[in-house]
């Protein structure tokens, strides 16, 4: 009688609980691709086609940031675009936009999309791209579209209620619509970063040239709570610096992203994560307590006498034994785990600034025991502007360095060292 059971069973119990996920489709970049990219940029190639479409949002993010800090702009604009459409895929109504939504697939194998500040930050860089390569329009869409993103840490519904929280994003926009000559559309940003950040200096129509400096590694992520179910952060490795300054003016600390991740930023399925815990606690004791009543109930059967009635009682209490086995299986096809998976390349602050000099010399102070400057010598770019910008567009320059790391100063990296 039992091995019947299980025959009965067994094929239910494959349908009803397979927790398999069907491969996405892969887009990979063809080898004679890969072999036309800078040598520098080989390897990141090597790993989206490695990492597959379920990592495409990270690994293009990713080298999209190191092709922009080593100043391959092309390369960049095309990783970052194509991060940027898998990351709208999730608004969409596809399958796998619907799987990022359920509590039946682990965080881990859903598709990449990101946490608030990590999209945001993907619009960031495309925007800088758009100002490096002449086109403040685009790119002022793009600190937009970044804001936008950003709210999404906060507000259940950004389109009706949309407020960013990273001053950033507010100051360049604002930079970018005085640039391009739109001086009436800087009005409202400038208001949201006062607003928000009321001792920031907004930016200035003659400071023609843009001071970015990001500093350190971006926040961590680790998998919190009892079940591991809350997404938590903790700091990356990010110099202490007191002050930041280039030739003829101080620099400004626009946004912290381990306090944006960890305040502002936490995903909103991270509610759908407890709610998948309680579920798996929900079912796991509805099967237990089903499948004992069951076992009970089909022991119990074998002291009734009359043989048509026992029948009946065993059959009715492995039916509900079933069911608790259905429930237990539901319960283990739930997987409430955090994702961790990360844009590991992010900065850990961002410093910005206007200055009126084109080749600024950048000046950090640090508050370690034996407090000392560091400088940099920044070669700004000066891009040729769009001619179909809609406003008479002023020349402007962009001067940026990523400072991972004060004791390899020397080695800090920035795109301006190859351009021509």
């Amino acid at each position: 009688m039992r091995f019947f059971i299980k025959i009965m069973i067994l094929p239910l119990l494959t349908v009803a609980l397979s927790g398999c996920v069907t491969a996405l489709p892969e887009r990979p970049f063809h080898a004679e691709v890969v072999a036309n990219r800078p040598d520098t940029l080989k390897a990141g190639y090597r790993a989206i086609n490695s990492g597959g479409a379920r990592q495409a949002v990270k690994t293009r993010a990713e080298l999209g940031i190191e092709a922009f800090r080593q100043g391959y702009f092309d390369e960049a604009a095309d990783l970052l675009d194509r991060a940027i459409l898998d990351v709208e895929t999730i608004w969409g109504h596809d399958r796998d936009s619907q799987k990022a939504r359920s509590i039946w697939y682990a965080e881990g194998q859903k598709t990449f999309k990101g946490e608030p500040h990590e999209r945001a930050m993907i619009y960031y860089y495309r925007g800088l791209v758009f100002l490096l390569t002449g086109d403040p329009e685009n790119a002022r869409a793009c600190f937009r579209a970044a804001q936008y993103q950003d709210a999404f840490g906060q507000v259940d519904n950004p389109a009706t209620s949309i407020r960013s929280d990273m001053a950033t994003f507010y100051y360049l926009e604002a930079w970018a619509s005085m640039m391009m000559g739109d001086r009436q559309s800087a009005v409202l940003p400038i208001r949201q970063l006062q607003q928000l950040r009321p001792d920031f200096m907004p930016p200035s129509p003659d400071k023609t040239v843009l001071v970015l400096v990001e500093v350190g590694h971006g926040p961590i992520k680790q998998a919190g709570g009892e079940n591991g179910t809350v997404l938590t952060y903790a700091p990356g490795n990010t110099p202490s610096i007191v002050a930041m300054s280039v030739s003829d003016t101080y620099l400004q600390q626009g946004d912290n992203l381990y306090q944006q991740a960890d305040v502002h930023s936490r995903r909103q399925v991270e509610a759908l994560l407890r709610k998948k815990a309680s579920y798996k606690q929900g079912w796991q004791t509805t099967g237990d307590l089903l499948t004992g009543a069951g076992m009970t109930g089909m022991a119990a059967s074998q002291e009734i006498k009359d043989e048509d009635d026992r029948r009946k009682a065993f059959w009715a209490s492995a039916g509900v034994t079933f069911l608790g086995v259905l429930a237990s299986g539901a319960s283990e096809s739930i997987d409430p785990k955090a994702d961790t998976r990360a844009i590991h390349n992010l900065p850990g602050i961002i410093w910005l600034g206007g200055s009126s000099l084109p080749d600024p010399t950048l000046s950090i102070r640090t508050d370690s025991y034996y407090s000392r400057n560091h400088s940099i010598h920044l070669n700004s770019i000066r891009p040729e502007l769009s001619t179909t910008l809609p406003f008479q567009a002023k020349p402007y320059s962009i001067a940026y360095s990523y400072v991972p790391d004060l004791r390899t100063i020397h080695q800090t990296q920035t795109f301006i060292a190859r351009q021509p």
